[in-house]
């Protein structure tokens, strides 16, 4: 099958009753040759509930805790400045 692509961009595909979706880059035609690609399903993406809280991201809590540092320290450095 062949597919005239001529703008980069995301395209879909109808067959049957199934839709797939493709990416075209200019910049890498290699990357945009799905002559070689196969379906399948790896990995294993039925986690529990228990495993999905265990790996929740805790990134924003050491981020609103620098932020909250940032602004105590810039309110000590601007009640500082006027007793001078």
């Amino acid at each position: 099958m062949l597919l005239d692509t001529p703008l980069p961009g995301v395209y879909s595909v109808a067959m049957g009753t199934s839709t797939n979706s493709f990416a075209v880059n200019p910049l890498a035609a290699d990357e945009s040759d799905l002559q070689m690609c196969a379906t399948g399903q790896w990995g294993n993406w039925d986690a529990g509930v228990e495993t999905r809280y265990e790996q929740s991201p805790m990134a924003w809590i050491f981020a609103l805790s620098a932020l909250g540092l940032l602004t105590a320290h810039l309110w000590f450095l601007a009640a500082g400045k006027g007793d001078a």
